[in-house]
């Protein structure tokens, strides 16, 4: 792989194919203007779309009809060793499609993973029966044909019955009630570096990238050696690696949407019709964080005199139907008790969120945590004429660690770069 001035920036397509219904082959590299993969935790595939200037009529001349596969093999240099990276979408419709010239025509081909598609239009009407996790292994391997990257393994074994739905259906239908020994809900996405993950939120969050991103608004090394005719130089790449390209934030800090949405307290109502029993479950926020120290809830706030977590204001009614198998739970018999911890983590994720632009770098998956440290907003004269401590100069509210919760890698005029929403439920100071 030859690039010309090395930087975190820099990518290669080897090749980008498109493969119509009769096997017919066509490289269009050149065609491709522009490619936007997508990949979050909260989706089983990552999602293309490929923008094709066409002055050629290629369009006609292939007659594309949403019957077609694209193959891209990128390239990628991570700092130490050229990177390859194969993939393969399946077209699932064209959402642009312009004449700006009457010679030529401009069209974008959405596409996702062949698992995700298969899951679509495969249809499952029968029992199972393990636990949660391996369920779901079972669903990939045999029913979809497809290797999961990282699985993280989980222990309550349960009985239950796929009742005539897709395989995506009955993914979602297991994810609803997966949760590891902490009870931390499970998540299921794809990534653009390696593939299927099967992860509680716990384990997301101890994947941790190398380095820290930093605010930089300019550079204090260049890049002065050349290797096989490229520049290079370590020091100038990693500067330009963990420099934020561009920042905006919804920080979100809603509190009375956390309160509906069970974050600080829930009740959790189970109605067992094979016992004919009621029972209620009450859920309360211990305070205790996940991905920083400190959370952004105060008890002190109160309205009507009363702090939000005892409002109660989230219900939900859950069907036990705990005698309905033997030597196994029903779907729904454990997470009676656990399910107001699930919902308070997976609702407080994105309490303080921001939309961040980095160089590229298949890295940067979704799942995974990097830290981030921002410069406080302060003038630098204020700055010079008192004395301030290296610490001071930074931001400790905004900085620390974020849980990326989707990212967008984006290759467009020889650039590659990753705009990543990034998201925690926690800070690193009291408030």
């Amino acid at each position: 792989m030859s690039l010309s001035n090395i930087s975190p920036t820099s990518y290669k397509f080897s090749k980008i194919e498109l493969e119509n219904s009769h096997g017919d082959v066509w490289n269009i590299t050149k065609l491709v203007t522009e490619v936007e993969i997508t990949e979050s935790i909260y989706s089983k595939t990552l999602e293309y779309e490929f923008t094709i200037l066409d002055s050629a009529d290629f369009f006609n001349y292939v007659k594309i009809s949403g019957n077609e596969k694209i193959t891209l093999v990128m390239e990628k240099f991570d700092g130490a060793e050229v990177q390859e990276y194969t993939r393969a979408a399946y077209v699932t419709g064209v959402p642009l499609y312009a004449r700006p010239k009457s010679n030529v025509q401009v069209y974008k081909l959405s596409a996702v993973s062949e698992h995700f598609y298969l899951g679509n239009i495969t249809r499952l009407s029968k029992k199972f029966q393990g636990s949660f996790v391996n369920t779901m292994k079972s669903l990939y391997n045999v029913e979809l044909n497809t290797k999961i990257a990282f699985i993280e393994g989980g222990s309550n074994i349960i009985k239950g019955v796929f009742p005539n739905i897709t395989v995506n259906d009955a993914i979602d239908m297991l994810m609803v009630r997966a949760y590891n020994e902490r009870t931390f809900p499970y998540y299921v996405f794809e990534t653009f570096n390696d593939g299927i993950h099967i992860e509680s939120f716990k384990s997301m969050i101890e994947n941790v990238n190398d380095g820290v991103y930093k605010n930089s608004a300019t550079f204090t090394h260049q890049a002065k050696t050349k290797i096989d005719g490229d520049t290079w130089d370590e020091l100038d790449y990693n500067q330009k690696k963990y420099r934020i390209i561009a920042m905006s934030s919804d920080l979100g800090f809603s509190k009375i949407r956390n309160v509906i949405a069970g974050v600080y307290s829930s009740r959790t109502l189970s109605v067992d019709v094979s016992t004919k029993t009621f029972a209620t479950h009450t859920f309360n926020k211990d305070g205790k964080t996940v991905i920083n120290k400190n959370q952004l809830y105060s008890p002190n706030f109160q309205i009507n005199g009363k702090e939000l977590g005892k409002f109660n204001a989230s219900y939900k009614l859950i069907n036990k139907n705990q005698l309905s198998h033997e030597n196994a739970e029903s779907y729904n018999s454990n997470i009676v008790e656990i399910y107001g911890h699930m919902q308070s983590v997976a609702e407080n994720i994105d309490e303080m969120t921001h939309i961040v632009t980095l160089s590229g770098d298949p890295a940067l998956s979704a799942g995974s945590i990097i830290d981030i440290l921002l410069p406080r907003s302060i003038d630098p004269g204020l700055e010079n004429r008192q004395k301030i401590d290296a610490e001071d100069l930074f931001d400790q509210y905004m900085s620390g660690k974020y849980l990326i919760i989707n990212t967008v890698h984006r290759f467009v005029d020889n650039e590659y770069t990753c705009s990543s929403k990034i998201a925690r439920d926690s800070v690193e100071v009291p408030i």
